[in-house]
């Protein structure tokens, strides 16, 4: 569903002060249509000819423009590619939108023209575009499109080359429709309004990297999952902010489908931040390296990918390795232990209090550390983020529990100080006491803390 409206204000994280700058990394704010060179020179085009295009004159052509794309849809390459894809054209299909481009210069603007419409309302719609000769020419030729649907309203389009051309890098794979009044691609979500029914009634929301594995997971996911996909930019938080609605009240962690290479590994680490600033606790979709949804839908069948979905791990367990990987070389020392913890605490911290437990037995696993200094790692970590303002104002998610009153809480027993210091707390005791606090939304009493943390 689009979010036209929100701005997408730098990227809040919870995280520690220790976080790598690649996990930092957020978006600085979402494309403003301003800012858009191509959108400024139609606006100033527009001007200049006298012509301000209304909303509803806007909606009017995408819907012309819908039709016309549908028509030539059967006779084209492009329902055979679908199928070959995904094992359906979509022609029957009444969520999806699905229609072709021709490959002609003016096929669609010449159609418009037909129906009254003037050359500064098609490029103020971002279906056409000025040539350097001044002529307005179609923007989408030979595509293969998909249109981007709020509720009935289409807002814009997203068309995939003919795959005869896939040896060509001088032409985009995918092409989004021109920033316009109506589309911002920062804003949009493939696959949110087409998949509506299904998240309304509790399906897992899916992020991907395009529209046709959204669409592949969807199709898989018979009605349990629903392909999710940002239009040829990175994830905004005005995206995250549109998934909201699907992050909590029991539901099960938003799943992260981002490719296996490290710009979707790293894509997947600024996902996991702004997700779970909003409460959630996401999971990470584990296919074999090189393919995507879409391909393991095409090579092993709706059934293994629907395997796979339900089979994805948390997230923040991979994150949590990773950052123990660091320090393996050290893990025989003290130090070693308490850097790959506090390490791993912050993303800990992140997520919900309820998936604490398990993520600190595996940290204490991995490396050997006393569970309670774990535990009071994880503690400061939480503490760290809401103190720091990390959180987005109103967004206190249940990893984030409002900032406590140290002061007020009781100094610890001889005999808790004693247990501390030898190192004998139990990871038993620690999870139930997390769980505790998780049940009434508030950081536990932990004794231990003045005693247990290390300064490095």
């Amino acid at each position: 569903m689009s979010n036209p409206t929100t701005p997408d204000s730098s990227m809040r994280t919870c995280t520690g002060t220790t976080l790598a700058a690649d996990e930092h990394h957020v978006s600085a704010q979402t494309d403003r249509r301003a800012a858009n060179p191509s959108h400024r020179a139609a606006t100033d085009r527009a001007d200049e000819e006298g012509i301000r295009v209304d909303r509803e004159r806007l909606l009017e052509l995408n819907q012309q423009a819908a039709d016309f794309f549908t028509a030539k849809y059967r006779d084209s390459w492009a329902p055979a590619y679908l199928v070959d894809r995904l094992g359906t054209g979509l022609a029957g299909d009444e969520r999806f939108t699905v229609g072709y481009a021709p490959d002609g210069w003016t096929t669609l603007t010449s159609h418009l023209r037909r129906l009254g419409a003037t050359d500064a309302e098609i490029v103020a719609a971002g279906l056409g575009s000025y040539a350097s000769t001044g002529r307005v020419i179609d923007r989408f030729r030979d595509r293969l499109i998909f249109a981007i649907r709020d509720g009935e309203e289409i807002h814009g389009w997203i068309g995939r080359r003919n795959p005869d051309q896939d040896g060509d890098h001088a032409i985009p794979k995918y092409l989004n429709t021109a920033e316009t009044y109506l589309f911002t691609k920062g804003s949009e979500l493939y696959g949110l309004t087409e998949g509506a029914a299904e998240l309304a009634a509790g399906a897992v929301p899916v992020i991907v990297e395009g529209p046709l594995d959204a669409l592949a997971v969807t199709l898989a996911g018979d009605g349990d999952y629903v392909g999710i996909a940002p239009l040829g930019t990175a994830f905004t938080d005005a995206q995250a902010e549109a998934l909201r609605p699907f992050v909590g009240d029991g539901r099960s962690g938003i799943i992260v489908a981002t490719d296996a290479d490290r710009a979707g590994q790293q894509a997947a680490q600024r996902i996991f931040w702004q997700l779970t600033a909003r409460g959630d606790d996401p999971r990470h979709l584990v296919i074999p390296a090189g393919k995507d949804p879409a391909e393991l839908l095409q090579t092993a069948g709706a059934t293994a990918l629907r395997q796979a979905l339900a089979a994805s791990p948390s997230l923040a367990s991979g994150l949590i390795d990773a950052r123990v990987a660091v320090y393996a070389d050290r893990l025989d020392t003290v130090e070693g232990q308490v850097h790959a913890a506090r390490r791993a605490a912050e993303v800990i911290a992140a997520v919900p209090s309820t998936s604490w437990p398990v993520h600190l037995t595996h940290v204490v696993t991995r490396t050997g550390i006393a569970p309670d200094i774990a535990l009071s790692e994880v503690f400061d970590a939480a503490h760290a983020r809401t103190k720091n303002g990390r959180v987005p104002a109103g967004v206190v998610p249940a990893g984030c529990p409002p900032e406590p009153d140290w002061d007020a809480v009781a100094e610890p027993s001889v005999s808790e100080v004693s247990a501390a210091e030898t190192g004998s707390g139990s990871l038993a005791g620690s999870a139930q006491a997390v769980q505790r606090a998780a049940s009434v939304g508030r950081h536990p009493l932990l004794p231990t803390r003045p005693t247990t943390r290390h300064r490095l």
